[in-house]
């Protein structure tokens, strides 16, 4: 699958994502992060979140965990992800005979519903993951400097200057 990513779901299923437009990614990058910004997130939060996202680090599980919730809720990011899973193939059976797209309809439907409600935050998450993850690597790195720019001043206006002797 031409820039996709193949997952294997709790349920057994598989799932192929594929990169959405840019267009698509922008509005769901929009609706995270304004979801998050709502939830009073901070700038270091959002590292951490990054690093998590992006593999380097486990410290932003519990933020994330924290906002997880908020959006998971907001109907807002869901049509983000929604749009953006528009390409993305759910195979219930692991199966290319399986194979459906990824529509709201899949957690409906019969034939897939049961498997599909099981793995909705895999694919959900997955779907965001993969569409998010270019852009996040980017800003990972420019927060990361602000950070240790911001350290490197606090420090050194803490440190003592060179003392003047009295005239």
């Amino acid at each position: 699958m031409e820039n996709g990513q193949e997952f294997d779901l709790p349920s057994g299923a598989k799932l192929y994502v594929s990169v959405a437009s840019f267009a698509q990614i922008k509005a769901l990058h929009d609706a995270v992060f304004m979801e998050l910004r709502g939830k009073g997130i901070g700038s270091l939060d959002v590292v951490s979140i990054q690093k998590t996202m992006l593999g380097s680090s486990d410290q932003g599980l519990n933020v994330l965990a924290d906002k997880f919730l908020g959006l998971a809720s907001s109907k807002e990011v869901e049509a983000a992800v929604f749009s953006c899973a528009e390409k993305a193939v759910y195979r219930p059976d692991g199966t290319e005979a399986s194979s459906v797209g990824v529509t709201k309809a899949i957690f409906d439907d019969p034939k897939t519903r049961d498997r599909a409600r099981e793995d909705y935050y895999s694919i959900t998450l997955n779907v965001a993951q993969v569409n998010l993850k270019p852009f996040l690597k980017a800003l990972s790195s420019l927060f990361a400097a602000r950070v240790d720019q911001s350290a490197a001043t606090q420090k050194s206006s803490s440190e003592p200057g060179p003392m003047k002797e009295p005239s």
